[in-house]
């Protein structure tokens, strides 16, 4: 809690960005009804509510957890890009709501989850057409696609070729045979 408002081993004093003459009531409340165990636990919790909600500190602490939140989904997209993945499975991993975090995505990258999932496999499948002892079909494969024909496609409208004609430019290129394909 005290984190969330802002306390922290670097930032030890709390600054509110309002009248903090309410923590100081509820503290001299706390201490009129000391025996009053429960009484004074809510007094604590109301306090830190106060505190969190009223801390200079907590804009800082929300993009610091949002930037928290893209990078590990970037980091969930890097390590199961191969599989199947949805958005939705993405923002139940990380214990969000899919539209907030794709919000959240959006403004800190200017990419979609999905442009970003689909940017990701594009480049990966650039990487395993160079090794020409995989199939277009295995690549697929490996990059995600159940069906090479939609991998294909989706290659296609990202690279403005096929994978295979893309292959073979490349492969030409690296033999320093370039001609016009």
């Amino acid at each position: 809690m005290l984190k969330e408002a802002g306390l922290t081993p670097e930032h030890p004093v709390y600054t509110p960005v309002s009248d903090s003459r309410v923590i100081t009531e509820l503290a001299l409340d706390t201490l009129k009804n000391y025996k009053r165990q429960y009484y004074c636990i809510g007094n604590l919790y109301r306090i830190c509510d106060y505190m969190i909600e009223n801390s200079s500190r907590k804009e800082e602490i929300t993009v610091s957890n949002s930037l928290r939140y893209v990078k590990n989904a970037i980091s969930y997209i890097q390590l199961k890009y191969s599989e199947p993945v949805k958005i939705e499975q993405v923002a139940s991993a990380l214990g969000l709501n899919r539209s907030y975090l794709t919000r959240l995505f959006k403004d800190a990258t200017g990419y979609s989850l999905q442009e970003y999932l689909l940017t990701y496999r594009m480049k990966m499948a650039i990487k395993l057409l160079a090794d020409k002892s995989l199939s277009v079909a295995e690549i697929a494969k490996n990059v995600g696609y159940n069906d090479t024909f939609t991998f294909s496609k989706a290659f296609k409208r990202h690279y403005g070729k096929a994978p295979s004609d893309y292959r073979s430019v490349e492969i030409k290129v690296s033999t320093g045979t370039i001609t016009n394909v």
